[in-house]
Protein backbone atom coordinates (compact mmCIF):
# COMPACT_ATOMS: atom_id res chain seq x y z
CA UNK A 1 0.00 0.00 0.00
CA UNK A 2 1.01 3.56 -0.63
CA UNK A 3 2.02 5.40 2.81
CA UNK A 4 -0.78 6.79 5.04
CA UNK A 5 0.00 10.28 4.09
CA UNK A 6 -0.64 9.61 0.28
CA UNK A 7 -4.34 8.30 1.38
CA UNK A 8 -4.74 11.25 3.20
CA UNK A 9 -3.78 13.55 0.59
CA UNK A 10 -5.02 12.06 -2.45
CA UNK A 11 -8.57 10.45 -0.49
CA UNK A 12 -9.03 13.72 1.30
CA UNK A 13 -9.49 15.69 -2.22
CA UNK A 14 -11.61 13.06 -3.46
CA UNK A 15 -13.96 12.63 -0.91
CA UNK A 16 -14.33 15.99 -0.48
CA UNK A 17 -16.96 15.89 -3.81
CA UNK A 18 -19.37 14.28 -0.87
CA UNK A 19 -17.96 15.17 2.49
CA UNK A 20 -18.34 18.70 3.78
CA UNK A 21 -15.70 19.58 6.79
CA UNK A 22 -17.57 18.55 9.61
CA UNK A 23 -17.04 14.96 8.40
CA UNK A 24 -13.85 14.93 7.60
CA UNK A 25 -13.17 12.96 10.62
CA UNK A 26 -14.80 9.91 9.03
CA UNK A 27 -12.72 10.47 5.71
CA UNK A 28 -9.98 9.90 7.65
CA UNK A 29 -11.24 6.64 9.39
CA UNK A 30 -11.57 5.48 5.64
CA UNK A 31 -8.14 6.27 4.66
CA UNK A 32 -6.87 3.38 7.32
CA UNK A 33 -10.26 0.65 7.09
CA UNK A 34 -8.99 -1.33 4.27
CA UNK A 35 -5.53 -1.30 6.01
CA UNK A 36 -6.90 -2.67 9.29
CA UNK A 37 -6.63 -6.56 9.12
CA UNK A 38 -3.10 -5.59 8.11
CA UNK A 39 -2.50 -3.59 11.18
CA UNK A 40 -4.24 -6.98 13.19
CA UNK A 41 -1.83 -9.16 11.68
CA UNK A 42 0.94 -6.41 12.84
CA UNK A 43 -0.47 -7.04 16.40
CA UNK A 44 -0.94 -10.40 16.08
CA UNK A 45 2.96 -11.22 15.52
CA UNK A 46 4.09 -8.79 17.81
CA UNK A 47 2.05 -10.24 21.37
CA UNK A 48 2.95 -13.34 19.86
CA UNK A 49 -0.45 -14.87 19.15
CA UNK A 50 -0.20 -18.92 18.85
CA UNK A 51 -2.32 -18.61 15.29
CA UNK A 52 -0.81 -20.26 12.37
CA UNK A 53 0.83 -17.48 9.88
CA UNK A 54 -0.56 -18.79 7.07
CA UNK A 55 -4.09 -18.89 7.82
CA UNK A 56 -3.60 -15.57 9.29
CA UNK A 57 -2.17 -14.03 6.07
CA UNK A 58 -5.08 -15.49 3.99
CA UNK A 59 -7.57 -14.30 6.37
CA UNK A 60 -6.12 -10.81 6.45
CA UNK A 61 -6.44 -10.85 2.72
CA UNK A 62 -10.15 -11.82 2.84
CA UNK A 63 -10.68 -8.82 5.11
CA UNK A 64 -9.07 -6.63 3.23
CA UNK A 65 -10.83 -6.93 0.09
CA UNK A 66 -13.75 -4.11 -0.90
CA UNK A 67 -16.53 -6.46 -0.31
CA UNK A 68 -15.84 -6.85 3.64
CA UNK A 69 -14.72 -3.19 3.86
CA UNK A 70 -18.22 -2.13 2.42
CA UNK A 71 -19.72 -4.77 5.12
CA UNK A 72 -17.54 -2.97 7.80
CA UNK A 73 -18.71 0.24 6.82
CA UNK A 74 -22.05 -0.61 6.45
CA UNK A 75 -21.83 -2.02 10.09
CA UNK A 76 -20.20 1.32 11.37
CA UNK A 77 -22.47 3.57 9.83
CA UNK A 78 -25.00 2.38 12.44
CA UNK A 79 -23.24 3.65 15.11
CA UNK A 80 -23.89 7.00 13.32
CA UNK A 81 -26.68 9.82 13.22
CA UNK A 82 -26.35 10.01 9.36
CA UNK A 83 -25.66 6.27 8.40
CA UNK A 84 -26.29 6.59 5.21
CA UNK A 85 -23.73 9.67 4.59
CA UNK A 86 -21.33 8.03 6.86
CA UNK A 87 -21.44 4.75 4.43
CA UNK A 88 -21.38 6.30 1.13
CA UNK A 89 -17.89 8.36 2.65
CA UNK A 90 -16.19 5.03 3.98
CA UNK A 91 -17.44 2.68 1.14
CA UNK A 92 -15.87 5.35 -1.19
CA UNK A 93 -13.17 5.95 0.02
CA UNK A 94 -12.88 2.31 0.86
CA UNK A 95 -12.51 1.82 -3.20
CA UNK A 96 -10.17 4.64 -3.92
CA UNK A 97 -7.85 3.08 -0.97
CA UNK A 98 -7.69 -0.61 -2.95
CA UNK A 99 -7.25 1.57 -6.41
CA UNK A 100 -4.48 3.88 -5.00
CA UNK A 101 -2.52 0.37 -3.73
CA UNK A 102 -3.47 -1.41 -7.16
CA UNK A 103 -1.18 1.56 -8.77
CA UNK A 104 1.86 0.56 -7.12
CA UNK A 105 4.42 -2.19 -8.28
CA UNK A 106 3.71 -5.27 -5.72
CA UNK A 107 4.82 -8.63 -6.34
CA UNK A 108 2.57 -11.51 -5.35
CA UNK A 109 0.71 -8.52 -3.71
CA UNK A 110 -2.55 -6.20 -5.00
CA UNK A 111 -6.10 -5.71 -4.12
CA UNK A 112 -9.39 -7.38 -4.46
CA UNK A 113 -12.42 -5.24 -6.00
CA UNK A 114 -14.87 -8.34 -7.33
CA UNK A 115 -14.31 -10.84 -4.40
CA UNK A 116 -16.30 -12.96 -3.49
CA UNK A 117 -16.32 -13.57 -7.32
CA UNK A 118 -13.26 -13.62 -8.08
CA UNK A 119 -9.59 -13.48 -6.06
CA UNK A 120 -7.45 -12.53 -8.75
CA UNK A 121 -5.25 -9.68 -7.66
CA UNK A 122 -5.45 -6.41 -9.02
CA UNK A 123 -2.36 -4.61 -9.95
CA UNK A 124 -1.69 -2.28 -12.11
CA UNK A 125 2.19 -1.81 -11.94
CA UNK A 126 3.16 1.52 -12.50
CA UNK A 127 5.53 2.97 -10.01
CA UNK A 128 7.35 1.41 -7.21
CA UNK A 129 6.84 2.99 -3.34
CA UNK A 130 10.42 5.24 -3.83
CA UNK A 131 9.50 7.05 -7.04
CA UNK A 132 9.74 10.41 -7.36
CA UNK A 133 5.94 10.42 -7.68
CA UNK A 134 4.85 8.66 -4.26
CA UNK A 135 7.44 10.86 -2.71
CA UNK A 136 5.71 14.25 -4.57
CA UNK A 137 2.55 12.92 -3.05
CA UNK A 138 3.26 12.15 0.48
CA UNK A 139 4.75 15.66 0.45
CA UNK A 140 1.70 17.10 -0.83
CA UNK A 141 -0.50 14.49 1.49
CA UNK A 142 1.30 15.80 4.42
CA UNK A 143 0.52 19.43 3.65
CA UNK A 144 -2.89 18.80 2.59
CA UNK A 145 -3.60 16.85 5.94
CA UNK A 146 -2.62 19.96 7.71
CA UNK A 147 -4.91 22.12 6.13
CA UNK A 148 -7.93 19.92 5.91
CA UNK A 149 -7.57 20.02 10.00
CA UNK A 150 -7.68 23.56 10.24
CA UNK A 151 -10.66 23.58 8.25
CA UNK A 152 -11.96 20.85 10.34
CA UNK A 153 -11.11 23.02 13.53
CA UNK A 154 -12.78 25.94 12.70
CA UNK A 155 -16.20 24.18 12.46
CA UNK A 156 -18.33 23.93 14.95
CA UNK A 157 -19.39 21.63 16.48
CA UNK A 158 -17.24 18.84 14.65
CA UNK A 159 -18.13 15.25 16.73
CA UNK A 160 -18.66 12.00 15.09
CA UNK A 161 -22.42 12.07 15.19
CA UNK A 162 -22.23 8.96 17.53
CA UNK A 163 -25.98 8.04 18.45
CA UNK A 164 -27.11 4.56 20.77
CA UNK A 165 -28.64 2.37 18.08
CA UNK A 166 -31.88 1.05 18.16
CA UNK A 167 -32.98 -2.65 17.84
CA UNK A 168 -32.97 -2.43 14.31
CA UNK A 169 -29.61 -1.11 13.66
CA UNK A 170 -28.14 -3.19 16.19
CA UNK A 171 -29.19 -6.30 14.01
CA UNK A 172 -27.98 -4.92 11.45
CA UNK A 173 -24.86 -3.53 12.65
CA UNK A 174 -24.24 -6.69 14.73
CA UNK A 175 -24.96 -8.86 11.60
CA UNK A 176 -22.31 -6.90 9.20
CA UNK A 177 -19.66 -7.02 12.26
CA UNK A 178 -20.47 -10.71 12.56
CA UNK A 179 -19.88 -11.16 8.95
CA UNK A 180 -16.66 -9.11 8.84
CA UNK A 181 -15.17 -11.18 11.13
CA UNK A 182 -16.60 -14.90 10.92
CA UNK A 183 -17.85 -15.11 6.55
CA UNK A 184 -13.87 -14.81 6.29
CA UNK A 185 -13.09 -18.10 7.72
CA UNK A 186 -15.69 -19.54 4.90
CA UNK A 187 -13.78 -17.61 1.92
CA UNK A 188 -10.14 -18.84 3.01
CA UNK A 189 -9.32 -21.42 0.33
CA UNK A 190 -10.24 -19.43 -2.42
CA UNK A 191 -7.34 -16.97 -2.13
CA UNK A 192 -4.69 -19.45 -1.56
CA UNK A 193 -5.91 -21.28 -4.55
CA UNK A 194 -5.24 -18.16 -6.68
CA UNK A 195 -2.08 -17.79 -5.77
CA UNK A 196 -2.18 -14.73 -3.62
CA UNK A 197 1.01 -13.86 -2.21
CA UNK A 198 2.60 -17.18 -3.20
CA UNK A 199 1.20 -18.13 0.49
CA UNK A 200 0.54 -21.76 -0.90
CA UNK A 201 3.83 -22.73 -2.45
CA UNK A 202 5.42 -21.50 1.03
CA UNK A 203 3.14 -24.18 2.85
CA UNK A 204 4.33 -26.60 0.15
CA UNK A 205 7.39 -25.97 0.15
CA UNK A 206 8.52 -28.96 2.44
CA UNK A 207 7.24 -31.24 0.52
CA UNK A 208 7.45 -29.91 -2.78
CA UNK A 209 10.59 -28.10 -4.73
CA UNK A 210 11.15 -25.62 -7.32
CA UNK A 211 8.16 -23.55 -6.69
CA UNK A 212 7.73 -19.75 -8.06
CA UNK A 213 7.11 -17.37 -5.46
CA UNK A 214 6.97 -13.57 -4.86
CA UNK A 215 7.54 -11.71 -1.92
CA UNK A 216 6.67 -8.16 -1.50
CA UNK A 217 8.44 -6.12 1.36
CA UNK A 218 10.20 -9.27 3.00
CA UNK A 219 12.49 -8.47 5.96
CA UNK A 220 16.29 -9.46 4.44
CA UNK A 221 18.06 -9.88 7.54
CA UNK A 222 22.16 -9.77 7.41
CA UNK A 223 23.07 -10.67 11.08
CA UNK A 224 26.78 -10.11 12.96
CA UNK A 225 28.79 -12.67 10.72
CA UNK A 226 27.91 -10.41 7.25
CA UNK A 227 25.49 -13.63 6.63
CA UNK A 228 22.19 -12.62 4.72
CA UNK A 229 18.36 -14.77 4.83
CA UNK A 230 15.17 -13.90 3.78
CA UNK A 231 12.69 -14.37 5.95
CA UNK A 232 9.43 -15.77 5.23
CA UNK A 233 5.79 -14.86 6.68
CA UNK A 234 6.07 -17.57 8.86
CA UNK A 235 9.07 -16.42 10.69
CA UNK A 236 11.58 -18.48 8.80
CA UNK A 237 14.73 -17.92 7.34
CA UNK A 238 15.39 -18.88 4.15
CA UNK A 239 18.95 -19.41 2.50
CA UNK A 240 19.24 -16.48 -0.37
CA UNK A 241 20.85 -17.55 -3.83
CA UNK A 242 21.31 -14.12 -6.02
CA UNK A 243 20.88 -11.62 -3.58
CA UNK A 244 23.79 -10.53 -1.31
CA UNK A 245 23.14 -7.10 0.62
CA UNK A 246 25.75 -5.73 2.69
CA UNK A 247 22.47 -4.74 5.22
CA UNK A 248 19.71 -5.49 6.75
CA UNK A 249 16.36 -3.85 4.36
CA UNK A 250 12.78 -4.23 2.98
CA UNK A 251 13.30 -6.25 -0.29
CA UNK A 252 10.32 -7.32 -2.66
CA UNK A 253 11.73 -10.42 -4.80
CA UNK A 254 10.96 -12.96 -7.43
CA UNK A 255 12.43 -16.12 -7.43
CA UNK A 256 11.98 -20.02 -6.89
CA UNK A 257 11.86 -21.77 -3.97
CA UNK A 258 14.25 -24.77 -4.43
CA UNK A 259 13.55 -26.55 -1.36
CA UNK A 260 11.68 -26.02 1.75
CA UNK A 261 15.48 -23.24 3.20
CA UNK A 262 16.49 -22.42 -0.07
CA UNK A 263 15.58 -19.92 -2.20
CA UNK A 264 16.60 -18.58 -6.06
CA UNK A 265 16.46 -14.70 -6.53
CA UNK A 266 15.94 -14.38 -9.90
CA UNK A 267 14.53 -9.96 -9.60
CA UNK A 268 14.58 -7.92 -6.68
CA UNK A 269 13.96 -4.55 -5.76
CA UNK A 270 14.91 -2.92 -2.57
CA UNK A 271 12.46 -0.36 -0.55
CA UNK A 272 13.64 2.93 1.50
CA UNK A 273 12.56 2.99 4.78
CA UNK A 274 10.71 6.19 4.83
CA UNK A 275 7.63 4.78 3.62
CA UNK A 276 7.39 3.21 7.05
CA UNK A 277 7.81 6.77 8.74
CA UNK A 278 5.34 8.35 6.47
CA UNK A 279 2.64 6.01 7.11
CA UNK A 280 3.23 6.16 11.06
CA UNK A 281 2.95 10.14 10.66
CA UNK A 282 -0.24 9.54 8.85
CA UNK A 283 -1.63 7.04 11.67
CA UNK A 284 -0.72 9.76 14.12
CA UNK A 285 -2.52 12.65 12.40
CA UNK A 286 -5.71 10.25 11.56
CA UNK A 287 -5.73 9.35 15.49
CA UNK A 288 -5.40 12.49 16.99
CA UNK A 289 -8.30 13.74 14.06
CA UNK A 290 -10.58 10.70 15.26
CA UNK A 291 -9.99 11.36 19.07
CA UNK A 292 -10.49 14.98 19.24
CA UNK A 293 -13.82 14.43 17.25
CA UNK A 294 -14.96 12.27 19.87
CA UNK A 295 -14.50 14.32 22.82
CA UNK A 296 -18.26 15.70 24.11
CA UNK A 297 -19.63 18.73 22.99
CA UNK A 298 -19.21 21.25 25.12
CA UNK A 299 -22.24 23.82 26.09
CA UNK A 300 -20.44 26.37 23.24
CA UNK A 301 -20.55 24.21 20.20
CA UNK A 302 -24.31 22.96 21.14
CA UNK A 303 -25.06 26.45 20.98
CA UNK A 304 -23.69 26.70 17.26
CA UNK A 305 -24.77 23.65 16.55
CA UNK A 306 -27.03 24.12 12.90
CA UNK A 307 -29.72 22.18 15.50
CA UNK A 308 -30.07 24.81 17.54
CA UNK A 309 -30.12 27.90 15.29
CA UNK A 310 -32.62 26.56 13.73
CA UNK A 311 -36.35 28.21 13.50
CA UNK A 312 -38.74 26.17 15.74
CA UNK A 313 -40.75 24.15 13.70
CA UNK A 314 -45.00 24.76 14.14
CA UNK A 315 -47.00 22.28 15.87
Amino acid sequence: MPNTLVHLGVQGLVLRSIASDRYLAWVAVGCVLPDLPWILQRVCKRLQIPVDPFDLRVYCIVQASLFMCLLLSAGVAQLTRDRWKIFQILALSSLVHLLLDATEIKWGNGVHLLAPFSWRLVRFDLFWPESAIVSAVTLAGLVLSGWLIVKWWRVRPHDLQLRLPDAQRWMLGGGAAASYVLLPLALMSAPEQAGNHSVGAFRARWTQSNLAVEMYRAHYIVDEQGHGALWTMDDRPLEVLGLDLPSSARVSIRGVLLDGETIRVDEWHRHAPARDVATAVGLLLVSMLVLASARPRSPTDQRSSPASTRAPQPR
